[in-house]
């Protein structure tokens, strides 16, 4: 439930950052006249900059990265008070048609509200789970800025780490980016980032159903494949090797001798 909760809410936040930095700002930067529009990324960098000094107390324009120090070292604690203004900095650099992309500061964001959820309820989490709605939140974020929330789910597990994922948050990853693109296609439809022609398809109970079922249909049948019967336990009788069964040779010679 608080995944699902921190997935509505940064869907929300996510969308009214991208509906002001990107519908309203961005498009009047570029109504502007060409010469207007040369010297405008370099006024949203001066006003980031101003913002941070002032209303972030100094702090660096970082997003992402503060996601990773607060997974790492804080225990998914982060600083909710350089929030705003990292996120007026990096709307007024946006705005204004700077060289930044909208998924670093959603990654940020999703992220800070879900540290906020977990503050908002800290007998829910034991200290192995203090981090998981840090990554669901950044889940969410990405769903909504990319409108995937499979993607979402998958890119906030791999990025914490370089070689291993943050396994222990898959679900409620999956649960918070599902909430947070839902919550996005209420309020702004099924809009697509790129026309590729041909119908949209619609969102609706039926098609939600529908997808419910076709994803919960394989997961409900028993696990079984000749790998998984090879170990200690008993093999299953759907996948025990026949009368004339022989195991398959080696791929490669044995390095033992």
């Amino acid at each position: 439930m608080l995944a699902a909760l921190t997935g509505v809410l940064v869907g929300l936040a996510v969308a009214a950052f991208e509906a002001v930095a990107g519908e309203v700002l961005l498009h009047r930067t570029l109504a502007l006249p060409v010469g207007l529009q040369v010297v405008a990324p370099a006024v949203g960098l001066v006003l980031a900059w101003v913002v941070l000094r002032s209303l972030g107390r100094g702090t660096t324009p970082a997003t992402s990265d503060d996601v990773l120090v607060a997974y790492h070292r804080d225990g998914g604690i982060m600083a909710l008070d350089q929030v705003p203004g990292k996120m007026l900095g990096a709307t007024a650099t946006l705005g204004a048609g700077g060289a930044m992309g909208f998924e670093g500061p959603s990654i940020y964001l999703g992220a800070a509200i879900g540290s906020l959820v977990r503050r908002w309820f800290p007998r829910s989490f034991s200290a192995e789970d203090q981090r998981t709605l840090l990554v669901a939140g950044a889940a969410a974020g990405v769903a909504v800025i990319f409108q995937a929330p499979a993607t979402g789910a998958v890119f906030a597990l791999e990025v914490p780490y370089r070689e291993d994922s943050a396994a222990a948050a898959a679900v409620p990853a999956v649960m918070a980016a599902a909430a947070s693109y839902l919550t996005f296609t209420v309020f702004f439809g099924l809009e697509r980032l790129l026309p590729l022609g041909g119908p949209t398809p619609p969102l609706d109970l039926r098609s939600l159903g529908g997808a419910l079922v076709m994803g919960s249909w394989p997961g409900s049948g028993p696990a079984c494949s000749p790998e998984s019967c090879a170990g200690p336990r008993p093999p299953c009788s759907a996948c025990r090797p026949g009368p004339g069964w022989r195991a398959p040779a080696p791929a490669w010679p044995s390095s033992a001798g």
